[in-house]
Formats: structure tokens, sequence, C-alpha cells
């Protein structure tokens, strides 16, 4: 399964045989969540390939994946070009791996088969013997441990310095520091601006994840 940024910029892929095997099919990934729960319940992709400029939907496209019974698909990044940075990117945001999309065609259907086989993917690229690999964005919800770190984390969200956060909560300033600190470690964000904005989006997303769910199991909520 390929997004239409991917089918306009190798429109080859789409032509039957190209990838021997497998039929490519192609979504517009700005559809709402329900439309893309929906392609994902009826294609069931093994492979999903998704624009560079997309990555930032990776929190929510997995949890639609894994709503929908997808969980071995496979989100692959395809750009113009593949260098460091995009490798970098694509492992903090939790993608199997990226493609070139300025390859002759054969070559790159050959590497979405090596791909959807398992035998190519980010966990091997020779980058992580230069440079430590980022983490990959965690799961929010492991990052706050109680209803303090929430209040924290909300207040983060809102701007307060640690100073205000612990006028506000009633602790010591060194206390907050220390939960912040713990809760970066936890999120593998390298500063609270970062983290802030992943909670936010995750947020929305898980929230907005459990509505659909709901739905499914009571068509009858509105």
């Amino acid at each position: 399964m390929i997004d239409t940024q991917v089918a306009n910029a190798k429109p080859e892929l789409t032509l039957g045989g190209v990838v021997p095997g497998a039929k490519v099919a192609v979504i517009n990934s700005h559809d709402n969540p329900n439309k893309l729960a929906s392609d994902f319940a009826e294609l069931k992709p093994e492979v999903l390939v998704l624009d560079t400029s997309l990555a930032v939907l990776a929190s929510l496209i997995t949890k639609l994946l894994s709503l929908t019974g997808n969980t071995e698909s496979r989100m692959v990044i395809g750009a113009p070009t593949v260098d460091d940075i995009t490798k970098i990117k694509a492992s903090h945001h939790g993608f199997f791996d990226v493609v070139k999309l300025s390859d002759p065609v054969n070559m790159l259907a050959a590497r979405l088969q090596q791909i959807r086989r398992g035998e190519s993917s980010l966990d091997t690229d020779g980058l992580w013997k230069r440079i430590p690999r980022p983490p990959s964005i965690n799961d929010i919800s492991k990052v706050a441990k109680d209803d303090t770190d929430v209040s924290i984390l909300e207040l983060v969200c809102v701007g307060l310095r640690d100073q205000d956060i612990a006028e506000v909560l009633g602790y010591s300033v060194q206390a907050i520091k220390n939960r912040v600190s713990l809760m970066l470690a936890r999120a593998g964000s390298p500063n609270r601006t970062q983290m802030a904005s992943q909670f936010t989006n995750q947020l929305l997303t898980s929230r907005m994840v459990d509505e659909m769910a709901a739905r499914r199991a009571n068509p009858n909520i509105h």
C-alpha cells in the first residue's frame, strides 16, 4: 500500500505486475481517520509506504493499523533521496525502513519485496555503526507514572517553568526537575518542548482512536 504522494512520485508502482506477487493499492493519507481505518481493514497492508512529509502521522497510523488488526504491517518512508537525516527521522518515528523513490522501478520493487519478507530494515543499517541510533518515539501512556506526572506534563504543555509548576503543585523545584528528567528519558525526547508536543499529539490521537473503537463496538454511539 502506498499513499497518493508516493504514487505521484512513482506512478509506475501502481502498474499491475511491477511488484511480483503483490497488489499495490493507493490511499490518501490525508483522509479522515475513519476512512483510513476502513482502508486498512479492507486491504490489510503488509507494507505501507508513506511520503517523508507524513512521518509526523506515524503514531496515528500505527494506532489505526493496530485497531484494524494489522499489527504486522511494516511502515516505510518513501523519499526522493535517502540520506542520513531521512534515516534518523524515520527511525525516531518508528518506521521499519526507508526507500528511495528516485531508484528505477525494478530496483524499488525488489527493495519493497525485501522489506515485505523482513530481509531489509533500519535495524541493520550501517549508519548506526557511526552514530548512536536515536530512541523511537514512545507511547506517551508510559511516560506519566501517576497523576502528578500528568499534571506536570499538562503544565509543561502550556509553557510553565519548573519554578511555576512547583508553586502550582506544591512541590520543590528539584522534585519537579527530577520528574521531568525521568519523563524525558521514558519519552525518548531530547527536550521538554518535544515531549510536550509528543504528549499533545499522542493524547489527541489516543482519544480519537478510542472513540473510533467505541463506535465500532457500538454503532449506535454518536
